[in-house]
């Protein structure tokens, strides 16, 4: 978790649209008024941030010499309810780079595990519906709370679909889980 208090954030960004934009900043978070009017000469009013090796956009915060580096869609939430985030963040549409308040969830682990987005390596287009070649049948299955359950094996892909459709339905699954990713996923 940062060391800097959540409360601070208002002070250094406007929200608009997602996007945090650098405000000016005052004398006291500098070491001298050349590092205050340095930074505001070259970032006042523009977004702040940088995608990371991660695909998450992340903003250095430097105060009085010593950097921060946090999360983007943190520092939103932050930004927007005046504490940091007490558990998972999630990217309800599975865009990392989507940082709108509304996209935005508190979430445990297992909520989290029901709004992945598909694997890139996934053949059928549907999370949990492989091909077994040698039943000539679909197998599903769904991880639920950690334990991997067998669904069943079903003569065409439709009906595999359907069948998974409908244990995500039961399990309590987000509508998205399994949707191709939007720009990417969850932290």
């Amino acid at each position: 978790m940062s060391k800097i208090d959540a409360k601070k954030i208002k002070d250094l960004f406007d929200y608009c649209d997602g996007a945090l934009v650098w405000t000016e900043r005052p004398l006291s978070d500098f070491k001298n008024a050349h590092g205050r009017n340095l930074f505001n000469s070259r970032f006042l009013g523009k977004e702040a941030g940088w995608i990371d090796h991660d695909g998450y956009k992340t903003i250095c915060i430097s105060i009085r010499g010593k950097e921060h580096s946090i999360k983007a869609h943190r520092l939103v939430w932050a930004w927007h309810h005046g504490e940091w985030p007490s558990g998972i963040l999630d990217h309800i549409d599975h865009n990392k780079l989507n940082n709108r308040i509304g996209n935005l969830r508190i979430v445990s682990n297992l909520e989290s595990a029901k709004n992945h987005p598909r694997r890139k390596d996934n053949t059928t287009g549907v999370t949990g519906v492989y091909r077994i070649a040698k039943r000539d049948k679909w197998r599903v299955l769904i991880n639920h709370d950690g334990n991997l359950t067998h669904v069943g094996y079903y003569s065409t892909l439709s009906e595999a679909i359907a069948a998974r459709k409908a244990a995500e339905k039961v399990l309590g699954f987000h509508p998205n889980h399994g949707r191709a990713s939007g720009g990417s996923s969850n932290v």
